[in-house]
């Protein structure tokens, strides 16, 4: 006997109950392996039947039925319900063949296959009476019957064979016997229509709508198709899953639904948890209900660790742990350097601030004289200047201060004894009279009584002031020497500055504030001014860097109706002390505009950490310490120079001598862009803000 199975991989093949046994029993082993189509779960289990009692099928009605029963064993029957068709099987004894309703020949054309056996039903005749008398153990059938169907509309009950499958009633003259071909005892049809005969059931198919569990005596469904490790017809619906166990909490529960906070997959059902659904569930070690991976529950709902890849904030510093940078608990290694304030092999000190002219310079070294910084904070002795070089004669002397107004004619020697300090060239000699020795000295000097205009002017650098000597003296703003007056040099005649934005002299508000540029590259109509290292806008020679010569004016005459002086502040903006360039330039430029001020300008440093933006004292980072003895405030160098009483021109009874600052040498990197931002607020809260940005190319 051969019989087929309805495994989707194979349209036949033989013996269908054992296929389907092994398909079940390998398939979570296997799940590449061909899965069986199942049978379909009428009554849901626990639930009463209806009046048919049937509760589980051979296949879903109408949509996948093949009529053969293939899941429950005699093993998963529950409570009374009665196993009707064993697995593999269906309806046994069942037309498969049949002669047509009408114009058939009344034979049977077929030849029966396998098991499949020729049979008949007895139907009434003429008068709807059924009057044959059932022999042997044929049974009568009701009219709903697959065998009355053969009978015609309206035959009402017939007879066919019992449950050997044999025909043994004699037919009674008023009845009619209509023959057909039936299933064998596994229900499965074998033959194929021949003639004019009707294949009422497909070769390797069972009878459509076959009932394989019955619900028995209580009419309650105690059997179940679920977590039989077999995906049946009623489980591939959405929200239905089945995963090979009637355990809950898995994903898939004892019923073969998806539980809420779960995602099921697959014929046969991998589930998964919602991660970030607010619910720990079972193979999550967390859930808080969001996606983030900087909290104590990364991706995948796992609890965060040192390592895991994700940084948790307020815990970890770094990831990966183990690394020159990271230790093990995923906390920063500090890589000691100048400016992290602590004082590390080969730092003199560190304060962690940007200045150059505190007790710390920015290379962690003490300041000493000739290191070209001015030492004006901290601590005692201070500098009055600091030119790079302890050589006297030169206009700051060997311990730093200013010789220019000391009343004496100091000079260092050139020739001879070169770098002694010397008045007159014999000073000079290697040896008495030699006449080897240079004096290079001051012109004059004073005392106090500089660049007090006469016929003999002495200036403040000890020089006779002249204008376009290239030696920007007294009350001079700027002086390039021959270059004074020249379109583009920035400075007039008068040796006065030359202002750089097209609208400084266009609108009244202009006059508080603006930049001036020595050789501007790109002409005094751009606030954007590119230099190429090395060209006339370059005052250096040093290669790799640009020196600019800018200067700031305040309250310039000139512009009508421009109401000039009563000026309160003028702030930097923007300033990034953590980048030198920057930090200096800021140095510089306040200090330029303060000293265009004596006595009402001021410069307060300001907290960077700690109590941010509080009044503080170089080098006293104490002062700027959040809480009392926290240790973590930085007094750094302050962005705004404060006057007191507001700044007036001298001509308007102030103490502003002029309208511009020298210009002072501000280096910019090649292949880098300096933004200078100025902003000059008024005594009557109005404001003139001013940008020039710096560019150094190669």
């Amino acid at each position: 006997m051969t019989t087929h199975s309805r495994c989707a991989a194979a349209p036949s093949r033989p013996s269908v109950g054992l296929a389907c046994a092994l398909a079940v029993g390998v398939v979570l082993l296997a799940a590449a392996l061909p899965v069986c189509a199942q049978d379909f779960q009428l009554v849901a289990k626990g639930a009463t039947a209806p009046g048919s009692n049937r509760i589980i099928l051979g296949g879903e009605p109408g949509v996948t039925d093949d009529g053969i029963c293939n899941d429950v064993t005699s093993v998963l029957l529950g409570g009374d319900d009665i196993l009707l068709v064993a697995p593999g099987k269906s309806d046994p004894y069942q037309p498969t063949v049949r002669d047509p309703s009408s114009g058939g020949n009344g034979v049977i054309d077929s030849v029966a296959a396998g098991d499949d056996t020729l049979s008949r039903v007895i139907c009434p005749g003429g008068d709807s009476i059924l009057q044959s008398v059932p022999g042997g153990d044929d049974v009568v059938v009701t009219t709903a019957s697959r065998l009355c169907q053969l009978c015609g509309p309206g035959s009402g009950a017939c007879i066919g064979a019992g449950p050997n499958g044999v025909p043994e009633t004699t037919v009674d003259p008023a009845d009619v016997s209509v023959p057909f071909i039936s299933t064998g005892p596994d229900g499965i049809a074998q033959t194929t229509a021949a003639g004019d005969d009707v294949q009422q059931v497909a070769v390797g198919k069972g009878s459509p709508d076959t009932t394989c569990v019955d619900a028995g005596p209580n009419h309650v469904a105690d059997t179940t198709v679920c977590g039989n490790g077999v995906s049946d017809f009623s489980e591939r619906h959405a929200g239905q899953c089945e995963d090979g166990n009637t355990a809950n909490g898995d994903g898939c529960s004892d019923a073969c639904v998806v539980e809420a906070g779960w995602s099921c997959t697959g014929t046969i059902a991998v589930c998964t948890p919602i991660c970030g659904d607010g619910t720990v569930q079972t193979g999550e070690e967390c859930d808080d209900g969001n996606n983030r991976n900087d909290d104590a529950c990364v991706l995948g709902c796992k609890n965060a660790f040192c390592g895991d890849g994700y940084l948790e904030r307020g815990v970890e510093q770094c990831e990966p742990p183990n690394t020159a940078t990271c230790d093990a608990v995923c906390h920063t290694i500090q890589v000691p350097r100048c400016g992290d304030r602590i004082v590390d092999p080969g730092e003199q000190c560190d304060d962690g601030n940007a200045s150059n002219q505190d007790d710390c310079l920015n290379n962690c070294q003490r300041p000493t004289c000739g290191d070209g910084f001015v030492h004006t904070k901290g601590t005692a002795p201070f500098e009055e200047c600091d030119d790079g070089n302890t050589t006297p004669g030169d206009g700051c002397s060997a311990t730093c201060l200013r010789e220019c107004g000391n009343g004496v004619i100091d000079g260092g020697c050139s020739e001879g004894t070169v770098g002694a300090a010397c008045q007159v060239n014999g000073d000079c000699d290697t040896a008495p009279s030699a006449g080897d020795g240079v004096c290079v000295a001051e012109a004059c000097d004073p005392g106090p009584n500089l660049c007090i205009p006469g016929p003999v002017e002495c200036s403040n650098t000890c020089h006779l002031s002249t204008c376009g000597d290239g030696e920007i003296q007294c009350d001079e703003e700027c002086d390039l020497g021959a270059l004074n007056g020249t379109v583009g040099s920035g400075c007039t005649t008068d040796c006065t500055r030359t202002v750089v934005g097209k609208n400084e002299f266009r609108k009244v508000t202009e006059c508080p504030n603006a930049w001036t540029l020595d050789s501007p590259p790109n002409g005094f109509n751009q606030r954007t001014q590119v230099c190429k290292d090395g060209a006339a806008c370059d005052f250096d020679s040093i290669p790799g860097q640009c020196t600019f010569r800018v200067g700031v004016c305040l309250s310039r005459p000139g512009i009508v109706g421009c109401e000039r002086g009563k000026l309160r502040t003028f702030t930097m903006r923007g300033v990034h002390l953590d980048r030198p360039q920057e930090a200096t330039a800021l140095e510089t430029i306040t200090a330029a505009v303060a000293a265009l001020g004596p006595g009402v300008a001021t410069i307060p440093d300001r907290c960077r950490a700690g109590a941010r933006g509080e009044t503080c004292t170089i080098p006293n980072n104490a002062q700027c310490d959040s809480s009392l003895g926290k240790g973590d405030g930085v007094c750094d160098i302050g962005a705004t120079v404060v006057f007191f009483p507001p700044l007036d021109p001298i001509d308007a009874g102030g103490v502003q001598l002029t309208s511009c600052t020298p210009g002072e040498d501000i280096v910019v990197q090649a292949g880098t862009v300096l933004r200078l931002k100025s902003k000059v607020t008024k005594n009557t809260g109005r404001s003139d803000g001013d940008v020039l940005t710096l560019i150094c190319r190669l």
